[in-house]
């Protein structure tokens, strides 16, 4: 067993031996390997020692001392040589505790009653120092381009005081911006303007007086299905004009008269010029346009001169045109007998343009399956307004073949 000396702890211990075989040849050994028994007796396992300084057969480690409590170690390297022996070398050194020289001749003597009073003083005097110097943050807040007094110019206090006077009277400017404000068009306002409006200086003013005039014209014009007819020649059914010269024949022949065929024709044109006459302008046929279109605004009743004839089972779609804007009313015709009669027949009339008063009622063979003169009516009725426009006589006449 080699002694290697006495140590102090956290000193390190190197150790280190040469292998050589059987005819006494250095050699380097397999798998060499080192083990240390602690002052317990308890063996532990070391790093395997390398080869040292490029020889052969030298090789060694080193133990580091730092946590050693006091006491003897002991340390065993082995390795395997090529005569197939292994060959082992044993140290020991001794660890001694650590003492106040072995602490001074690190740090010195204490200047004061011991090293541990000399660092309690030191940290007195190093606290006052920090609060005496800048913190960290005051540091890092230090501009990194700072301005240098040289280039420092003073500010102008004259115009900031200036400044201050108007930006305190803010709060009345706003008030008084905001009485302004509510005495302007709105934006909703002007968005109304048409970009197109008609400029003052380009207006020209309408010429009333033709204008009347033109409505004085037109006034005494009649429609039939939105064309003028106020100039159509007078057509009266010739079925019309024999009925009515058959009834004035046979009662001349009741009477005893005898008529010559020139004589029949001469009281069927008086029948023909009695019945325009008193029909006026427009046509007899079933397109027939009840008289209220003739009228300007049909607003008050108005009763017809002309009656609606019909035959006995015929259908008939039957117009009229009260020349103003009834939209939102509902219009019904209806009829009774002349005197003291009940109400035979109802319809709901339809709108062909409510907006200009023009529509018409739909007759069916049923309606006018019975002979004879009815009133008849078409009136106009919104909620619990009622207005009767146009008052006419239905004349429902027996025909030949049905």
């Amino acid at each position: 067993m080699i002694f290697l000396g006495i140590f102090k702890a956290s000193i390190p211990v190197f150790f280190a031996a040469n292998f050589h075989n059987d005819t006494g040849m250095l050699e380097d050994p397999t798998s060499p390997e080192a083990q240390i028994r602690d002052t317990a007796g308890v063996w532990t396992s070391l790093a395997a020692p390398t080869k040292q300084n490029a020889k052969p057969g030298h090789y060694g480690s080193t133990v580091d001392t730092t946590s050693f409590s006091p006491g003897q170690y002991t340390i065993r390297m082995a390795g395997t040589v090529t005569t197939a022996k292994t060959v082992a070398t044993e140290f020991c050194f001794q660890v001694k505790a650590t003492t106040a020289e072995d602490v001074y001749a690190r740090l010195g003597a204490p200047s004061g009653a011991s090293v541990l009073n000399d660092i309690a003083s030191m940290a007195s005097q190093l606290a006052t120092q920090l609060d005496e110097k800048a913190s960290q943050a005051s540091v890092n807040a230090i501009p990194t381009n700072p301005l240098l007094a040289s280039s420092y110019v003073a500010p102008d206090n004259q115009s900031i005081l200036a400044i201050k006077t108007q930006t305190d009277d803010i709060a009345s400017m706003a008030s008084q911006l905001a009485t302004q404000l509510n005495e302007k068009a709105s934006q909703a306002s002007v968005n109304a303007i048409p970009t197109n409006s008609l400029l003052a200086s380009s207006y020209v003013a309408p010429d009333n007086q033709s204008i009347l005039a033109i409505k004085t014209q037109t006034e005494q014009l009649a429609f039939t299905g939105g064309k003028i007819d106020a100039n159509a020649t007078v057509t009266i059914p010739s079925e019309v004009i024999q009925d009515i010269a058959d009834a004035v024949l046979t009662t001349l022949a009741a009477s005893g008269l005898t008529l010559t065929d020139g004589e029949r024709a001469s009281i069927a044109s008086i029948v023909d010029t009695v019945l325009s006459t008193l029909h006026g302008s427009g046509r007899w046929d079933s397109r027939v346009v009840l008289p209220a279109m003739h009228a300007t605004l049909a607003t008050t009743l108005t009763k017809s001169v002309r009656p609606l004839r019909i035959a006995r089972g015929d259908t008939r779609c039957v117009p009229f045109d009260f020349g103003s804007d009834y939209s939102g009313w509902t219009a019904r015709f209806g009829a009774r007998r002349m005197v003291g009669g009940s109400i035979i027949l109802t319809r709901l009339c339809i709108w062909t343009n409510a907006q200009i008063g023009q529509g018409h009622f739909e007759l069916t063979a049923a309606d006018t399956s019975q002979v004879g003169t009815y009133l008849a009516e078409v009136e106009l009725s919104q909620g619990d307004n009622h207005l009767t426009l146009l008052q006419f006589d239905l004349v429902i006449f027996d025909d030949v073949i049905k």
